[in-house]
């Protein structure tokens, strides 16, 4: 049932990029609830998307087309990404994405792969090397979860995603406060 996105919303008025890039896009479904107060569209595109015109489309659509309805829109996007992009090339270019979903879904999870030190060490392998701290280790499986789910869930990538640990450094405060 794949649509052209403007095929399904042909009366969604959105800014002149993101209706570009939603122009490409095909949606695969769509579907909610029985109470009708959740709404999930599934998108299918060949050009990375970032995360927060994603947001702005779930917005739009719910302000636009369902204004008075208590419901809330959910965008599924699914990328078809040339093999020009590669792990590594993939996180230059959304890594801002991959954070602001990491801020939105917890602060302590954000702010743990902020500070984090991303390597590729072969074609497929993307090491996060995390402060070695106790919460990193108690975090490191959510983190792996959701990087997993936008490496190879969202756009395809066979890849594995590994933790390392480094000593953080100490710095002239921690010195004088011994």
């Amino acid at each position: 049932m794949s649509k052209p996105f403007f095929e399904v919303f042909p009366s969604l008025q959105l800014n002149t990029d993101i209706r570009d890039l939603m122009g490409q896009t095909e949606v695969e479904r769509v579907s909610a609830t029985k109470r009708r107060d959740f709404l999930r569209v599934y998108l299918k595109s060949t050009r990375l998307i970032q995360k927060a015109d994603i947001w702005t489309t779930e917005q739009e659509i719910k302000k636009q087309l369902f204004p008075q309805a208590n419901l809330t829109v959910k965008i599924y996007e699914k990328f078809e990404l040339s093999s020009q992009y590669n792990p590594e090339k993939l996180m230059d270019i959304y890594k801002e994405s991959i954070l602001e979903e990491f801020r939105n879904y917890s602060m302590l999870e954000y702010d743990l792969l902020r500070t984090s030190k991303v390597t590729f060490p072969s074609e497929d392998v993307i090491d996060i090397s995390l402060k070695d701290t106790a919460v990193a280790h108690e975090r490191e499986d959510d983190l792996y979860e959701i990087l997993e789910k936008i490496f190879c869930g969202r756009c395809g990538m066979k890849v594995k995603v590994s933790f390392s640990y480094y000593q953080e450094e100490e710095n002239r405060f921690q010195k004088n406060a011994e």
